[in-house]
């Protein structure tokens, strides 16, 4: 079974709403208790707080939904904290249809994988996965994405590397130990080659952008809030606020994979190395 539907954004609010919504297709077979598959739909961003045009998607159920009486299927939209108005979506013309077979190959669950260490990472499928490709290290290689370094082949430290494999028992779960490990702050892209699962279906290159993880030590950063309160009549998008981050540590801080929420629109913080004494300006306008 898989459904076919489409998606649009409208603006919503005045022009300083700048809300990206992010939209995530869930799949529940207990009647909608829980819903344990759920993938993200459309830019990895979210939609745009903007006027755009309908585009097609599609979401493939997992193959644990056939067969079963209680199925629901979920559409959930998401946005940032803080003061702003999100966009508005628009669904439409939402079809359920069954294929003859199963014909389609295995994707990723879920649009950020949680991270919880330097050397384990778990990837979920949407289906069970072919031991024989899902378990050889050789599949999986991680590289520098290209917006935060000057070419893919670049970057600070060792990438990672796969050293070994562990796939769940029911197929679904593969958790990577990584050798050498991740580095604090530095964002990595993991690419995985012929994911196949059990009836032969193989998956384009699958990829998953901004892995990253911090382990931010308590009181070592200091964040003040400094804003502008600009009494002109520029658009609201130009007026100034701003949020510094000090180092008040005798130790150098990295700072990807920090996120600051609430004083300014959200800001994902890039990889940058804060010395001792040193500080970093976040402004709303840049």
């Amino acid at each position: 079974m898989y459904t076919e539907f489409w998606v649009a954004s409208r603006k919503n609010g005045l022009p300083e709403d700048q809300k990206r919504v992010k939209l995530n297709v869930g799949v529940s077979l207990d009647g909608g208790k829980t819903f344990p598959f759920v993938k993200g739909i459309g830019p990895h961003e979210g939609f745009p707080n903007a006027n755009t045009a309908f585009e097609k998607f599609m979401f493939v159920f997992p193959p644990a939904a056939n067969g079963q009486a209680n199925v629901v299927l979920r559409f959930l939209t998401k946005s940032s904290g803080g003061p702003h108005r999100p966009a508005t979506l628009l669904l439409d013309d939402i079809d359920i249809i069954q294929a003859p077979s199963d014909i389609f190959p295995p994707y990723i669950m879920g649009n950020e994988l949680p991270i919880s260490g330097l050397t384990k990472l778990t990837i979920p499928f949407s289906e069970p996965l072919l031991p024989s490709v899902a378990l050889n290290p050789a599949n999986y290689q991680f590289l520098w994405p290209v917006e935060d370094h000057d070419t893919p082949v670049t970057g600070e430290g060792p990438l990672p590397r796969v050293a070994a494999v562990l796939l769940s028992p029911d197929g679904y779960t593969a958790t990577l130990t990584l050798n050498p490990p991740m580095l604090v702050g530095e964002t990595y892209l993991l690419e995985m080659y012929a994911m196949t699962d059990l009836n032969g279906n193989t998956a384009a290159t699958l990829s998953v952008d901004g892995i990253v993880y911090n382990e931010p030590a308590p009181g070592t950063l200091v964040f003040s809030e400094v804003l502008f309160a600009d009494p002109s009549r520029a658009n609201p998008k130009t007026k100034l606020q701003y949020v510094e981050i000090f180092n008040a540590s005798t130790d150098i801080v990295p700072l990807g994979g920090l996120r600051i929420k609430g004083a300014i629109a959200a800001h994902n913080l890039p990889n940058v190395k804060l010395k001792p004494g040193e500080f970093w300006v976040a402004t709303r306008n840049a």
